[in-house]
């Protein structure tokens, strides 16, 4: 949602509010489709106008293309202008007096006045390098400049833009991909497995759109259906012959003293092994965590005696 504009620092600014994220560590196709909740939930569908800022990338434009065909888009304006300056550079250089006037000029243009005279300024440009047998790869870059200029055109006229309260820059945008997606898995010393990303990412995005209170009652009873049934075991059904193991231990490991449900993989260890004539009575089991059943048949360690020290009997 968008506030109406004001004037900061001599320039006409819109703000936006009531803000939702939302990321996946996806490719954009799929991404496009598990989108489509969050796009639902925000009522994109249903609402009255809706407009985007973007970089003009391809992806996202099949994004808007399948969620709301008739959304203004917009070309982000310090992107549009990293184009135009570039080409800039390219024939003045970037430290000259003739290039910052010309990019000067352009700037107001952009923001103020006609996309297509901008593209014009930049297409000219190609001529000037082709007049002066520039390099090969000077006059390519200049050229593609120019082309990717002129296939956004539309989305470049942010003086109508601004006299209909649209914004013209995605720093909102920019601002939640560094400070919600970004902070945590890109952290000093972070190192994230793929699988554990997207859970990540989704807890994250919901607190940052202020939806934990609706989302943790659903999270916390997939939690605990999870334990009922953790690594195929029904530990927390009560008075199931694992659920009164587990009772009977404290729910501890009986090794390493830790609770039994601390995300460790959990092992059934037999008091009298099945090879000795061991059997599943409830009296012979104990729950240990995986590791902790290393030590156990390794030697280092008994159910009988707690920690990790060798135990006689």
């Amino acid at each position: 949602m968008l506030d109406e504009p004001v004037i900061e620092h001599d320039e006409r600014v819109v703000h936006a509010r009531a803000l939702s994220s939302f990321s996946r560590m996806v490719d954009h196709e799929r991404f496009i489709q598990l989108a489509s909740a969050e796009i639902q939930r925000r009522g994109i569908p249903t609402a009255a106008l809706v407009c985007t800022v973007n970089d003009g990338a391809n992806w996202i434009q099949a994004f808007i293309d399948t969620h709301r065909r008739d959304t203004i888009r917009i070309l982000d304006f310090p992107q549009a202008l990293e184009h135009v300056s570039l080409a800039g550079q390219t024939v003045y250089g970037r430290q000259s007096n003739e290039f910052q006037a010309w990019l000067g000029h352009q700037r107001r243009e952009l923001k103020a006045g006609s996309p297509a005279m901008v593209i014009e300024a930049v297409r000219a440009l190609t001529f000037v390098a082709f007049d002066r047998n520039d390099p090969e790869a000077a006059q390519h870059l200049l050229q593609k400049q120019w082309e990717d200029l002129k296939r956004r055109q539309t989305m470049m006229d942010d003086a109508r833009f601004q006299a209909l309260g649209d914004p013209i820059g995605s720093g909102a945008g920019e601002s939640a991909n560094k400070l919600v997606v970004e902070r945590r898995p890109k952290g000093a010393g972070m190192q994230w497995a793929n699988a554990h990303v997207d859970p990540m990412l989704a807890l994250t995005t919901a607190i940052a759109s202020r939806r934990w209170p609706e989302v943790f009652p659903a999270i916390r009873a997939h939690c605990r259906a999870a334990r009922r049934t953790k690594y195929g075991k029904t530990y927390s059904i009560a008075d199931s012959k694992l659920h009164r193991v587990a009772e009977r231990q404290g729910w501890r490991c009986p090794i390493c003293q830790d609770h039994l449900f601390n995300e460790e993989r959990i092992h059934i260890h037999h008091e009298q092994h099945v090879a000795d004539g061991g059997t599943d009575a409830e009296a012979n089991l104990t729950l240990v965590h995986a590791e902790c059943h290393k030590h156990i048949h390794g030697g280092y360690a008994s159910p009988r005696c707690r920690g990790l020290e060798p135990c006689d009997g």
